[in-house]
């Protein structure tokens, strides 16, 4: 049986948005783990809970009960540095360029390996040349296209080789041939040994 990387253990989350409506209960005693090394389906139709449930992870949201451990232990900011996130919808800086986005992203999670100037170099030229963005690493994200936004997006979330990644509709806004790759870069991920939560509405994926 495989080691659990992360449990869920009775997550639950209710909004109070509005006094003149009822309030939304999105999550409900949710329970659940993700082993290590594996690519783990959250499935869910819109409206389900799982962007709740990721903002939670993330720490951007705090549950009403529950708890969440990685690796046994009470979610921290530094195990916060082993998880990357590639959102469902391109959030990136508009007047940034790739090379600018993934230097500050690894200055932020600051991984030991990328600690000096020259290996963060090294690491973002070839995450770029790995999403096919080698050519446009100096082109401002407002002048690109939405499937290259999303190529951009793989690489913030991967370019500190997390423990744990998260994929929301990781295939959003790609044409068929960006699908393909998607699923080839997720597959490598797999090989690294990270645990990958895949957060679809789609089950062919």
């Amino acid at each position: 049986m495989s080691e659990t990387y992360i449990e869920l253990i009775n997550l639950q989350k209710t909004f109070r948005d509005d006094l003149l409506k009822k309030d939304q209960i999105v999550l409900n005693s949710l329970n659940c783990s993700f082993a290590k090394g594996e690519c783990t389906g959250l499935l869910g139709h819109n409206g389900a809970g799982k962007t709740t449930t990721i903002k939670m992870i993330l720490g951007l949201l705090k549950p009403d009960n529950g708890t969440i451990r990685i690796n046994g232990k009470s979610l921290t900011t530094e195990s916060k540095r082993n998880i990357g996130y590639m959102a469902e919808v391109n959030k990136l800086p508009a007047t940034l360029t790739p090379i600018e986005i993934l230097n500050n992203q690894l200055r932020i999670f600051n991984p030991k390996k990328y600690s000096d100037r020259s290996t963060r170099k090294k690491r973002i030229l070839e995450k770029l040349e790995e999403v096919g963005l080698g050519n446009h690493s100096s082109k401002l994200v407002r002048n690109m296209s939405k499937g290259m936004g999303r190529r951009l997006a793989w690489a913030v979330a991967t370019i500190h080789e997390p423990e744990f990644l998260i994929l929301d509709e990781p295939s959003s806004g790609l044409d068929p041939l960006g699908r393909h790759k998607m699923l080839e870069w997720i597959k490598n991920e797999k090989k690294r040994g990270t645990t990958i939560m895949l957060c679809t509405h789609e089950l062919a994926q």
